[in-house]
């Protein structure tokens, strides 16, 4: 937890390569709209075939995990995903039960998105909007999720959107990246896009969330909020920006490496990921 402001709200559960279960080779490709193909489907963990090695290598699986634990039982619950990209998560929640809205600022991501649903088979209310000032109406949500989303805009606007949108005890669950590492900061600064490791994303103005914007959200939102970090990701970010999963063997050690690590509760923060959680006050 961090700031004298935050109240507890949940206990971190660690989290190692055992929990994920469902794997991709398990996947049931039938859906109420028929047959899928491979690459468009998504299951109720949010596993999604074009995503995999993301999603896999940087362990967020992971963090998908641990913010449904969070968010609890979905069946009739009114859900916003902030930022939803093409969508896949969006799908993961509906399948899950819940009435889902979705918003994205690209018109090309919200077009995938609703491509994507309708391919397995479920609603989602899908459509442009700025995450600064979306148009819906007050305390319409028991339940908002984001993923590495709030970076992408002011901390101070993000946590007085979501304080507007969730209904009284309603709760967030977003999953963020973390400026807190200075050696990752460094690297990312100085080796990313050099000496042929790769640089993702094409915004130049895109950071990993910093501790001043963090205490933007938690300063605008009327309620609670707390971080926590269920796993530590950091020597697996090696395998996937340089090694690129091209050996098992290292692969399996960089992740051990982070679990093990990841056992010690204050080397945790240090990781790239972190999950904010925002509870509204009743």
């Amino acid at each position: 937890m961090t700031g004298s402001r935050a109240s507890k709200l949940v206990e971190p559960k660690l989290l190692t390569a055992g929990r994920l279960g469902c794997e991709e080779n398990n996947m049931n490709m039938q859906t109420t709209a028929g047959t899928i193909k491979p690459e468009d489907y998504v299951d109720e963990h949010g596993r999604y075939a074009p995503y995999e090695y993301w999603l896999s290598t940087c362990g967020l699986y992971e963090f998908y995990d641990t913010s449904l634990d969070l968010l609890g039982e979905l069946s009739g619950k009114k859900l916003i995903d902030c930022g939803c990209g093409i969508g896949h998560t969006a799908v993961m929640f509906a399948k899950r039960g819940a009435e889902v809205t979705a918003f994205d600022v690209d018109q090309d991501n919200v077009d995938k998105a609703r491509a994507l649903a309708a391919a397995n088979g479920v609603t989602v209310e899908i459509s442009r909007q700025d995450f600064e000032a979306p148009d819906f109406p007050e305390a319409s949500f028991d339940l908002a999720f984001g993923s590495c989303v709030i970076h992408h805009v002011d901390g101070g606007r993000a946590g007085a959107v979501l304080g507007r949108l969730l209904k009284p005890g309603g709760r967030a669950v977003f999953i963020e990246n973390s400026a807190r590492n200075p050696v990752l900061m460094l690297a990312r600064r100085h080796l990313v896009g050099t000496l042929g490791i790769p640089k993702y994303g094409d915004d130049e103005e895109e950071h990993p969330l910093t501790k001043a914007e963090i205490q933007g959200v938690r300063d605008s939102f009327p309620g609670r909020m707390e971080i926590i970090y269920p796993s530590l990701v950091l020597f697996r970010l090696i395998d996937f920006y340089i090694t690129q999963r091209r050996w098992r063997g290292m692969t399996a050690f960089l992740r051990g490496l982070d679990d093990i690590l990841g056992r010690i509760p204050w080397l945790r923060p240090f990781g790239y990921f972190q999950i904010i959680i925002l509870e509204k006050h009743k």
